[in-house]
């Protein structure tokens, strides 16, 4: 199932798991029942970093406009220190003002590169 919500990647207010069983879930689809077996509520840096997780797992990499108008923050002030060693490394590229993704050979250390997010705390 594909998300074609405006703000596919930018997570939303709350975390939901789905039913776990298959039979539960394809009642609730044909009925237009909620497939959420629970959902808590996630602050705005949990929010954040989720966002920050999601777009550089996409091939268009993370829109930096879209993050700080969301979110208030600058990605590239706040993490660029720690990601200039992917961008040197030719696994991220940074697209001033625009947006940074992960190349071809970036894609294979993609969890070091996040974990600059992590590493650098959004909360």
């Amino acid at each position: 199932i594909r998300d074609r919500s405006p703000s596919r990647g930018l997570g939303d207010v709350y975390k939901r798991q789905i039913v776990s069983g298959t039979t539960d879930y394809i009642m609730r689809v044909e009925t237009g029942e909620d497939t959420a077996a629970e959902r808590w509520p996630r602050d705005a840096a949990a929010r954040c970093e989720e966002a920050l997780f999601m777009g550089l797992r996409l091939a268009e990499g993370l829109d930096l406009s879209r993050i700080a108008a969301r979110y208030g923050v600058d990605v590239w002030a706040r993490f660029g220190a720690a990601l200039q060693p992917f961008v040197e490394a030719g696994h991220l590229v940074h697209e001033p003002g625009r947006r940074i993704f992960l190349t071809r050979p970036g894609m294979l250390v993609a969890n070091d590169a996040m974990a600059v997010f992590l590493d650098a705390g959004m909360r």
